[in-house]
């Protein structure tokens, strides 16, 4: 005879995975959160024109080139072929992009770690595009993707907003030509504020599985 208390608990469960599943994001300690800004990147003094970047942050963030570097770029200068349209800054006439498909770093080591990151970000091309963040130990804390690309594919961009409860010393942004703008950061732990997008089902699956545990002691009895 099926196990009631069981089936609820895999339902809840197998519930609460699909919903942080659905959001790209996965692997704690990162979640989905906002905070207050220690800094923002705007490219607005950066020299434009194409110029590869080393730094972010006036300075205090270092730009660890891989397979592409980071460079600066002016509005009109770079175009997502999804939608044809030349990619549009959040704010002002400059952003930042991966010149070229592959993968750049950012290295927060320099602040002592990170423990909020956010920023606006879209992709000239389809194909898949993440985030991951690393630790000190440069184990991986979590990863944010996009199986078709950040961006909604006509321009503009995407935002992306994290927090961690473990300090995040580097990331690694991998993709096709990823363009960002308005890039931030917190050195606070006590700065962020969770998003509570999986909340309400986080609720639901924990009293699904008050119910089942109810229903199987009432079995038991």
């Amino acid at each position: 005879m099926m196990n009631i208390g069981k089936t609820v608990f895999c339902k809840a469960a197998l519930a609460v995975s699909l919903t942080f599943g659905a959001l790209g994001l996965q692997a704690a300690p990162i979640i989905e959160g906002t905070f207050v800004a220690d800094a923002v990147e705007d490219y607005e003094g950066t020299p434009g024109g194409r110029t590869f970047l080393t730094s972010l942050f006036g300075g205090s963030v270092s730009v660890v080139a891989g397979t592409v570097s980071h460079a600066s770029v002016d509005a009109g200068d770079w175009f997502d072929f999804r939608g044809s349209s030349a990619i549009v800054p959040v704010s002002g006439s400059r952003f930042g992009t991966g010149f070229g498909d592959g993968t750049y770093g950012l290295d927060f080591s320099g602040l002592g770690g990170i423990f909020g990151f956010s920023g606006w970000f879209s992709a000239a091309v389809p194909g898949a595009e993440s985030i991951e963040f690393f630790g000190a130990g440069n184990e991986s804390l979590g990863v944010i993707s996009r199986p078709a690309g950040f961006g909604p594919g006509n321009g503009t961009m995407e935002f992306i907003s994290v927090t961690s409860d473990t300090a995040i010393q580097s990331l690694l942004i991998s993709g096709q030509e990823i363009a960002s703008d308005d890039l931030a950061y917190t050195t606070s732990r006590t700065g962020s504020t969770p998003v509570p997008v999986p909340g309400t089902l986080v609720l639901l699956g924990l009293g699904l599985i008050g119910l089942g545990a109810s229903v199987g002691g009432r079995r038991k009895a």
